[in-house]
């Protein structure tokens, strides 16, 4: 059920970050090919670097000391905050080569959006899992 928590968070992640860059950056003629282009890079990420972040976020999740939900929940979001920049592979091309620029920025907000996006959907996806009786 891990896995396919996860999974299934990847894709519906990837649709939602996909369908919320579009409608944001594009004119309404050239939605769809926007709408392509982000899904299929961020489908990628999200599957790959998303999942394996996730384990590994998850399990650093597990280890802080605290019984309250909401303190868990605040934790779980900082830890997905910082695995967002933290796999920003391009943000850190971009600060490495060129400083600290306006596209390193640009960079840096589409991973911690992505990264807490991820976060509550999966958050979404296990209540749902839960109450079908997976």
């Amino acid at each position: 059920m891990d896995l396919l928590t996860r999974f299934l968070t990847a894709v519906v992640s990837a649709f939602v970050f996909s369908v919320i860059i579009s409608l944001l950056s594009s004119e309404s003629s050239e939605y769809w090919v926007m709408f392509f282009s982000v899904m299929s890079f961020s489908l990628l990420v999200y599957l790959t670097a998303g999942i394996l972040f996730s384990y590994l976020g998850d399990y650093l999740i597990g280890k802080v000391p605290l019984r309250q939900k909401w303190a868990k929940y605040i934790v779980g979001v900082l830890v997905y905050t910082i695995g967002g920049v933290s796999v920003n592979i391009y943000l850190l091309n971009q600060t490495l080569f060129y400083g600290f620029s306006d596209t390193a920025v640009t960079m840096l907000y589409y991973g911690i959006f992505a990264a807490v996006l991820f976060c509550h959907i999966k958050l979404f996806v296990r209540f749902l899992l839960v109450r079908l009786g997976f």
